[in-house]
């Protein structure tokens, strides 16, 4: 209730603010714009716990970008944050995590028309379709139930095999979306007792990029990133883990990539992580530099970058671009959001 309120009055601050106020707060700090997937159609392993926008809002934001920003290559940002150069006056850039396919379908045409430099940023564990994200697989679950008629006796078998006490589709809802990585082999319960087969959709709608298609994004002269091994939320892991989720996703990307170094950007978070383990792992030569997801400007090593899938909508760019600065800005000063 209070978060929705929150969300209404900067949206309607948005409609007062024209946006050259906004640029010249922002004039010199990276604005980071992060996706996930652009899409027309109703993707089931993801519309139960994210948004996205579709392929029509997502070119009108890269060209009102493009009109409005200097949008930056990796290599520009790199020589910002690593080698202090200046930037031009109101930079921006913008990021896609996960590797989804969608980035080769749908993204790759649309920022090669505009000419939009991006980062895509890859979790190697799904490259090629090996296997499924648990977050993914929480969504197909969710899709799932919520088209069951009579979904009580359902619910109870579930219940009865994860552990968990759930009553309602709301419940199930609520406990999908909130499994954690280590807790994922209940989700893979869940669907069993639902007759999803999670091979046959890796087969059938193979969600995530192949080898071959990075490869042809960086021949396009896109940017590769690394996303983790597993997107493991690293609030909740060890050190050894970390090491392993960064410094090898970085050193699998090198090698498909043929770069000899490459950003990381944290799944979820890096929240939590000791800024000492960072600097560490920074000494291997394969991770370049971090990117986080915290809103705007930096947050001691990582670049941060503002989530655009959450807030996506079917209101103008120049609108959606104010809203999404201000949201941002305010969050960081004053709450969480």
């Amino acid at each position: 209730m209070l978060k929705g309120l929150i969300f209404n009055s900067i949206f309607n601050l948005s409609r007062l603010i024209p946006l050259r106020t906004i640029k010249s707060i922002t004039s010199k700090i990276p604005l980071g714009f992060n996706y996930h997937a652009v899409s027309n159609q109703s993707l089931p392993h993801l519309k139960g716990i994210t948004r996205y926008s579709s392929i029509g809002e997502f070119e009108r934001h890269v060209v009102f970008l493009k009109e409005n920003f200097r949008i930056l290559p990796y290599p520009e940002i790199r020589d910002y944050v690593l080698h202090g150069k200046s930037l031009p006056e109101n930079p921006a850039f913008v990021t896609f995590d996960d590797g989804l396919s969608q980035c080769f379908s749908e993204v790759r045409p649309i920022l090669l028309k505009h000419e939009i430099p991006c980062i895509f940023f890859i979790t190697t564990g799904l490259i090629g379709n090996k296997r499924l994200f648990y977050r993914h697989l929480a969504s197909l679950c969710i899709g799932i139930v919520n088209n069951i008629d009579e979904p009580v006796d359902m619910l109870t078998e579930i219940g009865r095999r994860t552990g968990e006490k759930i009553k309602s589709i709301k419940d199930f809802s609520k406990w999908a979306r909130s499994v954690k990585f280590d807790e994922q082999d209940k989700l893979y319960k869940a669907a069993e007792s639902l007759g999803l087969d999670t091979n046959e959709f890796l087969t059938k709608e193979r969600p995530y990029l192949s080898s071959d298609e990075i490869v042809q994004l960086k021949r396009d002269n896109f940017s590769i990133g690394a996303h983790g091994i597993d997107h493991l939320d690293m609030k909740h892991a060890t050190a050894d883990e970390i090491r392993r989720e960064i410094a090898g996703s970085c050193e699998f990307i090198c090698n498909l990539a043929g770069e000899t170094s490459v950003p990381f950007a944290f799944p979820f978070t890096s929240a939590g992580i000791e800024p000492a383990l960072l600097d560490e792992i920074l000494q291997n030569p394969a991770v370049d530099m971090f990117f986080d997801n915290r809103g705007i400007g930096f947050n001691g090593l990582p670049l941060n970058r503002m989530h655009v899938d959450s807030h996506c909508g079917k209101f103008d760019p120049d609108r959606f671009i104010k809203y999404l600065v201000l949201y941002n800005l305010l969050r960081q000063r004053f709450f969480t959001l």
